[in-house]
C-alpha cells in the first residue's frame, strides 16, 4: 500500500463530490484512496472499510459505510466484482 496519495485541488468543484448525500460519504471518498492498493482496489466489505478508514470512529456504522459504497457504485465511481466468491471493488475514476 502506498504511503502517500495526493488529493487534487479541483475535488471541491467535482459534481460527484458535491452531490454526495452527506459528509460521511464525502469523507469516505476522500480517505478511501489511502487504504487501496496502487491499482485502486480494495475488499468490498463494510467491516474491512470501517476498520481501515475509520478505526477510531465508534459513531460510524457498517450500514453507513454500505450506503456510501452503494451510492458510489450507482454513480459509477466504483466497480464492484468478485474473485473466487470474494467481493472486491475498484475506484473507476
Amino acid at each position: 500500500m502506498p504511503q502517500w496519495r495526493k488529493l487534487h485541488a479541483k475535488v471541491v468543484e467535482s459534481l460527484d463530490v458535491n452531490d454526495m448525500p452527506d459528509d460521511l460519504t464525502r469523507l469516505l471518498w476522500v480517505l478511501l484512496p489511502t487504504q487501496l492498493c496502487c491499482l485502486g482496489r480494495g475488499i468490498d466489505n463494510p467491516a474491512w472499510l470501517r476498520a481501515r478508514v475509520f478505526p477510531l470512529r465508534l459513531d460510524v456504522t457498517l450500514d453507513m459505510i454500505d450506503d456510501a459504497m452503494h451510492w458510489f457504485a450507482r454513480r459509477g465511481m466504483i466497480l464492484r466484482y468478485s474473485v473466487g466468491g470474494r467481493p472486491y471493488f475498484q475506484v473507476s475514476n
